[in-house]
């Protein structure tokens, strides 16, 4: 029988851990953070039984691990501690790894992320291994939706029992998300630019990205937040700096406005067609169409985006590097020759133009032909 997401977190802080999960969900930073409490849970001491799924997330944000702790868990996780990503790993390696005895923690645990984009024998082999309750090894893996064919088979297999449903985010999640960042990093966040970060990071009417959301807020922390760090060391000063640039010992305080969120935000587009180029490339449809809902919310030119991913494709075609190895040469050049027709019909002025790079992606991507 299937749990959600806060009875899954409430059943590791108390240690109550089945032999293996299957985590689904579409928002990423949550399926990090339980993959991190399944890590400390099964590999260190670091929390005890009676400690809430709250404590433990307030813990990692605020704890000063001691360097003991943290050599443990680094030599614990060399030997029984092995993280997987779809697509670019066999099938038969993962499996050899499930089986083999750990060396210095209880059980052995293994992660596979995005197994989904595995062909349905490979997905068949991990569930059926999934199924097995492994005594010397906790298998985890995880997917970004269920759809009708995984479902089928996660019923076949018999592992439902394994299931953690992760929902998305809403708004009010999300606005808290924001207050915890803004207390943590001593860094306020005014009204009306809480406001644009909710519509930047949205994913619908209702819902909202916590990872979109935590890389804009990360960006300030990196553009704005080591010089307020910088001047909080200063002796009697308390202030956070400006949200421009800030003169060390000055005493304004440092303050997330609408115009630096638009500042930054312009700055973020460059990366987000970046993003999406790179989900094409390695044939992963979900974070494809993600990236470019927001390209398309922003208005980001399609013809630039074209240009974008011509240009990669060329240089894989030329070179054989990188994202290569999930396509074959037949393949780049189909893909090349659909790009120059979208770029055609967008110079002649096509009403439609994203629902053209929308079509390509549906078309082009997917799982990757050459995964196990």
């Amino acid at each position: 029988m299937q749990c959600s997401f806060h009875d899954f977190m409430k059943q590791v802080a108390a240690r109550r851990l089945a032999s293996g999960y299957l985590l689904v969900g579409a928002e990423s930073l949550w399926i990090e953070e339980a993959l991190t409490a399944l890590r400390d849970a099964l590999l260190t001491d670091d929390f005890t039984a009676t400690r809430s799924a709250e404590d433990m997330q307030e813990s990692r944000e605020s704890r000063i691990a001691s360097p003991a702790s943290d050599d443990a868990r680094r030599a614990i996780e060399s030997f029984d501690y092995t993280r997987y990503q779809g697509r670019e790993s066999e099938v038969d390696q993962i499996l050899m790894q499930v089986r083999t005895p750990p060396f210095m923690a209880r059980r052995r645990l293994v992660i596979v992320k995005d197994f989904d984009q595995y062909r349905k024998e490979g997905q068949q082999k991990l569930l059926e291994e999934l199924n097995k309750e492994s005594p010397v090894c906790r298998l985890v893996l995880t997917a970004g939706a269920l759809d009708k064919t995984l479902e089928r088979l996660v019923a076949t297999c018999d592992c439902p029992r394994f299931l953690v449903v992760i929902p998305a985010a809403d708004r009010t999640e999300a606005s808290e998300f924001i207050d915890r960042w803004s207390r943590r990093n001593r860094i306020p966040v005014t009204d009306d630019a809480r406001q644009l970060l909710l519509e930047v990071s949205a994913e619908g009417a209702s819902e909202t990205s916590l990872s979109l959301l935590r890389n804009e807020l990360d960006k300030f922390q990196t553009f704005l937040g080591e010089s307020y760090h910088q001047d909080t060391k200063a002796p009697g000063n308390e202030s956070l700096g400006q949200s421009q640039t800030t003169a060390p010992g000055s005493a304004q305080q440092a303050t997330v406005s609408r115009e630096t969120v638009r500042d930054l935000c312009g700055r973020w587009r460059e990366y987000q067609v970046g993003e999406f180029v790179d989900a094409v490339l390695q044939r992963n449809r979900r974070l494809a169409l993600n990236n470019l809902r927001h390209l398309d919310h922003w208005n980001e030119p399609p013809v630039k985006i074209v240009a974008w991913l011509a240009g990669r494709f060329l240089r894989m075609l030329a070179y054989g590097f990188g994202e290569a190895r999930y396509w074959t040469k037949p393949e780049m050049t189909a893909a090349l020759r659909s790009l120059a027709a979208i770029d055609i019909r967008l110079k002649r002025g096509s009403p439609e133009p994203y629902y053209l790079l929308e079509s390509f992606v549906l078309r082009r991507t997917g799982t990757a032909r050459r995964a196990a």
